[in-house]
């Protein structure tokens, strides 16, 4: 397990079930990035680590908002 920053951003390294995962805190404040790297590396020993995929976090609604308004005047145009 690691620490790092890559330009202006701290990224963590770790193993978990065997996988690396390499991931950005987002963050240019070392205290901070250590604070939530702590964090990460705690739920790992407890076995509490989730492993999201991107986008996860979001709600339908959010995706739907960006679909209309990526797509509907596609559709709408398609059918005229």
């Amino acid at each position: 397990m690691g620490l790092y920053k890559r330009g202006q951003v701290w990224w963590m390294s770790f193993i978990y079930q065997g996988k690396r995962h390499r991931v950005s805190i987002e963050t240019s404040d070392r205290k901070r990035a250590q604070k939530i790297y702590d964090a990460v590396k705690g739920q790992i020993a407890e076995n509490r680590w989730i492993e999201r995929s991107l986008g996860e976090d979001k709600i339908f609604t959010e995706m739907m908002d960006k679909y209309l308004g990526e797509h509907a005047s596609q559709k709408a145009s398609a059918r005229q």
